[in-house]
Protein backbone atom coordinates (compact mmCIF):
# COMPACT_ATOMS: atom_id res chain seq x y z
CA UNK A 1 0.00 0.00 0.00
CA UNK A 2 1.21 3.47 -0.65
CA UNK A 3 -1.62 5.42 0.97
CA UNK A 4 -4.74 4.65 2.97
CA UNK A 5 -7.84 6.72 3.61
CA UNK A 6 -10.50 5.53 6.04
CA UNK A 7 -14.07 6.24 5.07
CA UNK A 8 -17.53 4.69 4.84
CA UNK A 9 -17.59 3.07 8.27
CA UNK A 10 -15.80 -0.32 8.14
CA UNK A 11 -14.53 0.18 4.58
CA UNK A 12 -10.99 1.46 4.08
CA UNK A 13 -9.89 2.91 0.76
CA UNK A 14 -6.23 2.28 -0.19
CA UNK A 15 -3.87 2.96 -3.08
CA UNK A 16 -1.63 0.00 -3.88
CA UNK A 17 2.01 0.51 -4.81
CA UNK A 18 3.97 -1.21 -7.55
CA UNK A 19 2.18 -2.75 -10.51
CA UNK A 20 -1.20 -1.52 -9.32
CA UNK A 21 -0.08 2.04 -8.60
CA UNK A 22 -1.09 5.13 -10.52
CA UNK A 23 -4.06 6.70 -8.77
CA UNK A 24 -5.95 3.41 -8.67
CA UNK A 25 -7.89 3.18 -5.45
CA UNK A 26 -9.26 0.02 -3.88
CA UNK A 27 -11.72 -0.67 -1.07
CA UNK A 28 -10.78 -3.07 1.71
CA UNK A 29 -13.95 -4.78 2.91
CA UNK A 30 -14.12 -7.37 5.69
CA UNK A 31 -14.26 -10.98 4.42
CA UNK A 32 -15.84 -13.95 6.25
CA UNK A 33 -12.46 -15.27 7.48
CA UNK A 34 -11.25 -13.64 10.66
CA UNK A 35 -8.82 -10.80 9.92
CA UNK A 36 -9.18 -11.13 6.14
CA UNK A 37 -10.31 -8.53 3.61
CA UNK A 38 -11.57 -8.41 0.05
CA UNK A 39 -9.56 -5.92 -2.03
CA UNK A 40 -12.19 -4.46 -4.36
CA UNK A 41 -11.36 -2.36 -7.40
CA UNK A 42 -13.53 0.76 -7.39
CA UNK A 43 -12.63 1.82 -10.95
CA UNK A 44 -13.62 -1.26 -12.97
CA UNK A 45 -17.06 -2.48 -11.84
CA UNK A 46 -15.89 -3.53 -8.40
CA UNK A 47 -13.93 -6.71 -9.22
CA UNK A 48 -11.77 -8.32 -6.54
CA UNK A 49 -8.01 -8.79 -6.54
CA UNK A 50 -7.56 -12.55 -6.95
CA UNK A 51 -4.66 -14.88 -6.17
CA UNK A 52 -4.24 -17.41 -8.99
CA UNK A 53 -1.61 -19.53 -7.26
CA UNK A 54 2.15 -19.41 -6.86
CA UNK A 55 3.96 -18.10 -9.94
CA UNK A 56 0.78 -16.81 -11.57
CA UNK A 57 -0.26 -13.20 -12.17
CA UNK A 58 -2.80 -11.61 -9.83
CA UNK A 59 -6.04 -10.71 -11.62
CA UNK A 60 -9.12 -8.62 -10.95
CA UNK A 61 -12.25 -10.66 -11.58
CA UNK A 62 -15.85 -10.72 -10.41
CA UNK A 63 -16.05 -10.99 -6.64
CA UNK A 64 -17.20 -14.40 -5.38
CA UNK A 65 -18.52 -14.44 -1.84
CA UNK A 66 -16.40 -16.73 0.33
CA UNK A 67 -13.63 -17.25 -2.27
CA UNK A 68 -10.37 -17.92 -0.41
CA UNK A 69 -8.40 -16.72 -3.46
CA UNK A 70 -9.92 -13.27 -2.95
CA UNK A 71 -9.39 -12.98 0.81
CA UNK A 72 -6.27 -11.11 1.91
CA UNK A 73 -4.55 -10.59 5.24
CA UNK A 74 -2.55 -7.41 5.56
CA UNK A 75 0.34 -7.13 7.92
Amino acid sequence: MSRALTQFGDTVRVELAGQFAGDVWWNLEPAPSSGAYYIKDISFQGGCLTDNGAGNQLTVVTCVSGSRAQQWRLG
